[in-house]
């Protein structure tokens, strides 16, 4: 498990100091974030009452959606799904598409840095971002720009997850007892 969170956590305390309710805040505004961005994507689709009416369980039924995405740890992974898609959503329609089609799957590739659920979301991200860049005339150039990305990111976290310590870095329980306490 990659210390995503405890980035954003680090993040906002440099900002607003230190204190409980600013650690709930990290997963509160991914999920934010995520509603934003699945917004945004569906209403392109759909149009703005469309797009209301598919997130309204995002924002009101975590629990019913996937229950392990309301916890800290897979909140990043989710919005970090989304933001890829995003990207590749906004490909086609930008002047230079091959950007957004590699910066998406480079966020894929580094996906899986960020917890090893994420390998279940490879294929059909990978698959979403082909598909979008099939019908363009420069597919064959926004296609190799996505797979090197990605190959690039698959490799950076391949590399820093084996080159991880074995303990002490990585996220568990026991590296947030004293957070824990702090909230409770």
């Amino acid at each position: 498990q990659a210390p995503l969170d405890a980035w954003f956590a680090a993040a906002l305390f440099a900002f607003g100091g230190s204190s409980a309710s600013l650690l709930l805040m990290v997963p509160l505004l991914g999920m934010l974030l995520m509603v934003a961005l699945a917004y945004f994507i569906i209403s392109r689709h759909v149009g703005w009452a469309g797009a209301f009416l598919a997130v309204l369980p995002l924002v009101f039924a975590t629990q019913a959606v996937n229950s392990p995405m309301s916890y800290v740890l897979r909140q990043s992974l989710a919005t970090w799904a989304v933001f890829a898609v995003w990207c590749f959503e906004m490909a086609p329609d930008r002047p230079r598409p091959q950007r957004w089609f590699a910066l998406g799957g480079a966020l894929v590739g580094v996906g899986l840095f960020l917890d090893t659920f994420f390998v279940v979301l490879l294929p059909p991200l990978l698959l979403f971002g082909v598909l979008r860049a099939w019908p363009m005339p420069t597919r064959r150039r926004a296609v190799t720009a996505l797979a090197v990305a990605f190959l690039a990111g698959l490799t950076v976290s391949l590399v820093m997850m084996r080159n991880a310590p074995a303990s002490g870095s990585s996220i568990s329980l026991g590296a947030f007892r004293g957070n824990w306490e702090m909230l409770w």
